[in-house]
Formats: structure tokens, sequence, C-alpha cells
């Protein structure tokens, strides 16, 4: 049998390891710092973001505004992270996953809040161009001209900017037997 002492102590630890953190609180580690869950319930239609692609793909759009039209994820995750430019200043990521798509906001302390990574992995999802999931890589490559860089079976395009823009939009296509088997945009965000 455990002390009573011992066992409050214990307890009491074990408690303030179990309590949720702010945001504001969070370490900068990387670790989540607040996760909420939706389970969908069996025969529901799936959790689906409720605006087209190309508005969560739409340079310099107002991210906030954007994720108060969206629906409700089926997780999403919260990170606390050091803003690069302003010493101390804790600003947010947060990713919302839902079937086939994940949406990854940046949110600047007291400021804006900036798309910077969109990512396709289920069906349903279509670019203003016609790519999704299953379109072959010729198709792609028509879409978007020749590709910056492959690697295994991922091909970097650079879309929708002048080749000479600063802050241009990176999309990762992700082959499997020459059709798209994932997408992935990288927005510029700085």
């Amino acid at each position: 049998m455990i002390p009573a002492r011992p066992l409050l102590a214990l307890t009491v630890l074990v408690g303030a390891s179990c309590t949720p953190s702010s945001p504001d609180s969070a370490p900068l580690s990387g670790a989540p710092a607040e996760e909420t869950e939706t389970s969908t319930p069996p025969g529901a239609p799936p959790a689906r973001p409720g605006v087209p692609l190309a508005d969560l793909l739409a340079p310099g759009a107002d991210a906030r505004a954007l994720l108060a039209r969206l629906d409700p994820p089926r997780r999403t995750d919260v990170e606390a992270v050091a803003n690069r430019h302003v010493p101390g200043q804790v600003d947010t990521v947060r990713t919302l996953f839902y079937d086939g798509l994940r949406l990854e906001v940046y949110e600047v302390s007291g400021s804006g809040a900036f798309v910077q990574e969109v990512e396709v992995t289920g069906p349903g999802y279509t670019t203003a161009e016609g790519v999704g999931l299953g379109t072959s890589r010729d198709a792609v490559e028509a879409a978007y001209g020749p590709a910056l860089h492959t690697e295994g079976d991922a091909t970097t395009y650079q879309i929708g900017t002048g080749a000479d823009d600063p802050a241009p939009t990176m999309l990762t296509v992700r082959f499997k037997e020459n059709v798209v088997a994932a997408l992935e945009w990288a927005l510029y965000v700085d």
C-alpha cells in the first residue's frame, strides 16, 4: 500500500499533466497545445470543408473569414509557435482535418491569418484546372507546365505566379503509377 503523502503527490502530478494547456501557455516544442475531435455517426456524410478547393487556395485570402465559413472538421490541432520576426511573440498554427483534406492556417497573434498548407489525399476535391486524385501525369503537366523538381514519386510545380515571383505557391504532386495519389500546396507565409 502506498502511504498517503506520496499518493497525494502522485495524484497531483498526474492531474496536472492531464490539464489542457491554452495556446498562450503551450510550450514551443512543436507538441499540439490543443486537440479537438468530433466523431461522425455511422451512415453520416463525410466531414468536408463546405467551400470549394479554389477558395482554400486563393492567394492573399483572409483566412479568418475563411475559417468562419468552413464546416466543422473531423479534428483540429492547435500548436503555439514562436514568431520568426517578433521575439517573444507566440503565434498559432491551426490544422483542420477533413475526410481526404488537411488545411493548415498560420494565425499571427493580434493580426491576420494565412492559409499555409492544403493537402488533398481523398477523392472529391479538384482544382480549377480539373486536377484531382486519379488525374494522369500528362494532364497535370498540361495544367501546370514543366516540373521544378522530381524526387521519387513526388513532383513539384510552381503555380499561379510568374517565374520571378518572390513568394510562389508550390504544388507537390505524389504520383502512383502515373496518376495523382495526393496533392499538397505550400503557400508562402512570412
